[in-house]
């Protein structure tokens, strides 16, 4: 069992080291999450790379988005910046979960 645990870590690891917000950053992440149990059960992903956990799933359209350490991005995010919308800034060890919306402007 503990030989298992160790090849998991080492599986989530090695893809949290490419993982970022970029679509390749974001395969990786995904690749990391695989197996791994949905909502609390991906956030220690999060604590591998200070980069953060963004799923590839969730959506971010924001221009001014400033995103601090071991952030947590759940799959079905939305983060959104209308043609007059102000900055956004999500502080370190924020956990964003399923179907959250955030958006600028009118």
């Amino acid at each position: 069992m503990k030989t298992i645990k160790k090849a998991i870590d080492k599986w989530m690891r090695f893809w949290m080291r490419m993982a970022g917000r970029h679509t390749l950053g974001r395969i990786s992440a995904g690749f990391a999450a695989w197996g791994q149990p949905p909502f609390y059960g991906r956030i220690p992903l999060s604590r591998y790379r200070s980069k953060s956990y963004i799923s590839i799933w969730a959506t971010l359209h924001h221009r001014d988005l400033k995103i601090g350490r071991n952030v947590f991005i759940d799959q079905n995010v939305l983060i959104y910046q209308d043609s007059n919308g102000s900055s956004i800034e999500i502080d370190s060890e924020v956990h964003l979960h399923r179907d959250t919306v955030l958006q600028t402007g009118s």
